[in-house]
């Protein structure tokens, strides 16, 4: 790469302010003396006239127009194309990925033009003009990618191509014959009629897809031009009374509320849209209130997620369309306020499954691993294991760990082991506290204090509370049963402190030792606790 390609790279980040530039201000970077001495020192290339055509900018001192900002940006992209590719001229292969370029950049900016558009609706009047101007500026930037695509596509067919010369076909000489005259049967005017109408159903398909064209949603909006709709289904939008959606069969149609009657629409007025490419999804959200309570919502699949996207982008245009005729700005503040929520619950339920899911996956693969080490038959490969959790369908994992606790298991920390992935595993299929046996009929005990304790989020201890060695069955009981953010449980010997297991968020509570910690006392405590924490869950049966 020669020197004024490093250069120039160095200042790619500021020559791209130029996107942000305020059309009738002056349009100064930091680099951009040195920018125009280094173009007028390169020797002739494409490079050098991409810069120069971006340098025209900084000679407008009494403010750069819309157009001449625009002029700038293109050339901006042509100058990064080249940069990136450490060339200074354009070739065939170069010339396709400069068309790619344009094409993201098109993308971008029609996204800033829709939500200019949507903000302009519900901004201040103060705020308005700069919005008015910078969907102008992006507006100016659309038409000028535009055309150089439509221009570099005219280029890349002038190139020459090699091809393989085509040996002419040699023709056969026929002998031909003369026509025959037949008479027009009953059956060949039938035929005729048919094809006819077929002509006419491909005309009417043709058209539509001529008019979904120039529709302007996800939706696929197209005229719908019968005097009058018969339909099966009516329901009113929840965002915008004033429309409703109408189903006849697999059809779905939107239209005015008010040209409703009974089983028809009147579109006298022309008021009726087709939506091709609306789904049932969408109807739903165009129809209920998912977030009022009555519906318990589940993780959103793609389609979901689309159906979603295709709900915001309709309802966003219909408001643009008609806000101050037949909508108000009241209707889409809160409309907007109902899909912030409807979308963070969507992220809620996102973040729930996950989180789900990699708890599945860590239980799945301990149980494996416990299954592979004793040389056992796994029943199903990974992904199933972790399916099967999450639909509480495991069951028979904690049978299969049972059968390696009764017939391989005999050192304590390995009992201990496999008591607590039994525990995890039966307390994730149950999403709750394990169900506690409150039977009086153990009678394991320690011979020191036990201490609860229970702390906020905030880090602040909020409850603590202290029996005796004796009530061990008690103190274990009533810890499991306790819902909070951090639930500890240890002993107290003499005077001091010591916690044996912590459970965070309801989970199952999970021993502090290490298994080569060397404390024999601490260590028969918590195996006395464990046992009585396994006997409460009625693993022990």
């Amino acid at each position: 790469m020669n020197d004024e390609l490093v250069l120039i790279r160095r200042m790619m980040n500021s020559m791209e302010d130029i996107i942000n530039a305020t059309p009738g201000e002056r349009f100064t970077i930091t680099d951009g003396d040195t920018l125009v001495i280094l173009q007028r020192r390169m020797d002739a290339s494409d490079l050098k006239n991409a810069l120069g055509e971006y340098n025209q900018v900084f000679m407008k001192n009494e403010g750069a127009e819309i157009e001449d900002i625009a002029k700038s940006a293109v050339a901006m992209v042509k100058v990064r194309t080249l940069v990136e590719a450490e060339t200074e001229n354009f070739n065939a292969r170069l010339t396709r990925q400069l068309i790619k370029e344009y094409k993201a950049q098109i993308s971008r900016v029609i996204n800033i033009i829709k939500l200019s558009k949507i903000n302009a609706m519900s901004a201040a009047d103060y705020e308005k003009e700069a919005i008015e101007i910078t969907a102008a500026k992006n507006e100016a930037f659309l038409d000028r990618f535009e055309k150089e695509i439509v221009d570099l596509e005219k280029q890349i067919e002038r190139m020459p191509q090699v091809e393989e010369e085509e040996k002419p076909e040699k023709k056969e000489v026929k002998n031909v014959a003369k026509p025959e005259v037949k008479r027009t049967s009953l059956v060949d005017r039938m035929k005729s009629v048919v094809e006819k109408k077929k002509n006419q159903k491909d005309i009417g398909e043709e058209l539509r897809m001529v008019e979904a064209k120039s529709s302007k949603t996800k939706c696929v909006e197209i005229p719908f031009y019968d005097k009058t709709l018969y339909f099966n289904e009516c329901h009113p939008c929840k965002d915008m009374p004033e429309y409703s959606l109408m189903k006849r069969k697999n059809d779905i149609f939107f239209g005015l509320t008010r040209n409703i009657s009974a089983k028809s629409y009147n579109n006298s007025d022309h008021s009726l849209l087709e939506l091709t490419k609306a789904t049932e999804d969408f109807c739903q959200y165009m129809i209920e209130d998912l977030l009022s309570g009555e519906y318990c919502l589940l993780p959103y699949r793609e389609i979901d997620k689309a159906s979603l996207a295709m709900y915001f982008d309709f309802v966003s245009v219909c408001f643009g369309e008609y806000i101050g005729k037949t909508l108000s700005i009241q209707e889409y503040l809160k409309f907007k306020e109902y899909y912030n929520r409807i979308l963070m619950e969507m992220f809620h339920l996102e973040a729930g499954f996950k989180a789900k899911y990699y708890q599945a996956l860590m239980l799945a693969d301990r149980y494996m691993d416990y299954m592979s080490g004793y040389d056992l038959e796994i029943p199903d490969d990974r992904e199933q294991i972790v399916e099967n959790l999450i639909d509480k369908n495991g069951h028979r994992y904690i049978r299969d760990l049972d059968l390696i606790r009764e017939n391989h298991v005999i050192s304590m920390d390995s009992l201990d082991d496999i008591h607590n992935l039994i525990i995890e595993i039966n307390g994730f299929i149950k999403e709750e506290e394990p169900q506690v046996n409150t039977e009086d009929d153990w009678n394991e005990t320690i011979d020191v204090p036990i201490k609860i304790q229970i702390v906020g989020e905030d880090g602040a201890i909020e409850d603590e509370a202290t029996f005796a060695g004796t009530n061990l069955l008690l103190a274990v009981s009533g810890y499991m049963k306790q819902s909070a953010y951090i639930k500890k449980l240890g002993v107290i010997i003499d005077g001091k402190e010591e916690y044996l297991f912590i459970a965070r968020n309801g989970l199952v509570p999970v021993a502090l030792l290490n298994p080569e910690d060397e404390g024999e006392v601490l260590r028969g405590y918590e195996k006395s606790i464990l046992r009585t924490m396994i006997h409460l869950t009625g693993e022990d049966k």
